[in-house]
């Protein structure tokens, strides 16, 4: 990669990305992945440098990138210093991204006139849609079906779940069980599917009228998620608390709510491509917040 190619614009930022990438901020690069990175820079703050083909999302930076760039190729490391200056973000190395150019991303929200009935059978529409998809990782089995043999993972992520559905179901006020507890750091990753699928439902909650529910359960799961899991997914979670997660998740719940089918095939699409499986297992999440609120 030439020298003239290592300045890039960024064109979109979520809220998070932008708080954490403000004038005057240092740190480092966190990880390295083969089209995206996440930087870290003071007090903690994480933003998530990758394409617009990455999706929207709180923590995401969507960059205009050359076609087939390869930032591990390209000689980017994790540990390399980081320094937000007045408008840009350097990178030690040689690479700089611009960021005055960014607008700032919102997710999708359902549109007015939903009812318990839509929600209904746009959840079946999507559990249709899913099952021509391939399922075997993480917690993906559970969009489609409530009670999945399989190994520990989706055996504490089934009970997990339906704990967590039940909850939502009651009035919110009870003791939150052992086996939602338990969802927090379970599988392997930089974000556990447990983590994943708990950031849905919270998401989910936010977007079908029922934040305060979401409040309650975002403080009990974050003071857990501080000590059980790692930097990037607790990053996650706490955006997840606020009501925000990655664009697709959004669309899947919005278009949901409105039972509209080809707009729930397109966003499970794409969520098929988030991750190893960090997609489905959020989508897992917002299925069982959705199941237990179209059923009151």
């Amino acid at each position: 990669m030439t020298a003239e190619r290592r300045r890039f614009e960024i064109a979109a930022m979520g809220r998070a990305a932008r708080a954490a990438l403000a004038p005057g901020r240092r740190g480092s690069v966190l990880a390295v992945f083969r089209r995206a990175f996440y930087v870290e820079l003071d007090g903690g703050a994480l933003a998530c440098i990758g394409p617009a083909a990455m999706g929207g999302g709180p923590l995401n930076a969507l960059a205009r990138l050359p076609d087939g760039l390869d930032w591990r190729a390209a000689g980017l490391v994790a540990g390399a210093p980081a320094h937000v200056g007045r408008g840009s973000l350097t990178i030690a190395g040689g690479f700089e991204l611009a960021l005055e150019p960014a607008v700032e991303w919102s997710p999708a929200r359902p549109a007015d006139g939903w009812s318990r009935e839509t929600l209904a059978a746009g959840l079946a529409a999507l559990r249709g849609a899913a099952r021509g998809f391939d399922l075997a990782d993480g917690l993906a089995r559970l969009v489609v079906s409530d009670a999945p043999g399989g190994d520990i993972l989706i055996e504490r992520g089934r009970a997990g779940a339906a704990a967590l559905r039940n909850w939502i179901a009651g009035d919110c006020t009870t003791q939150l069980s052992t086996n939602i507890r338990d969802l927090i750091g379970l599988g392997p990753g930089l974000t556990p599917s447990g983590d994943d699928l708990m950031g849905g439902a919270m998401i989910a909650l936010h977007m079908l009228g029922r934040a305060d529910d979401a409040a309650a359960l975002a403080r009990w799961a974050l003071p857990i998620a501080r000590v059980g899991t790692g930097k990037i997914s607790l990053a996650l979670l706490s955006c997840a608390a606020e009501g925000e997660g990655a664009e697709a998740l959004h669309r899947a719940i919005a278009s949901s709510a409105a039972a509209d089918g080809d707009a729930i095939a397109a966003a499970i699409a794409a969520l098929d491509g988030i991750g190893h499986s960090s997609g489905w297992d959020a989508l897992a999440g917002a299925v069982a917040a959705m199941s237990a609120i179209s059923a009151r």
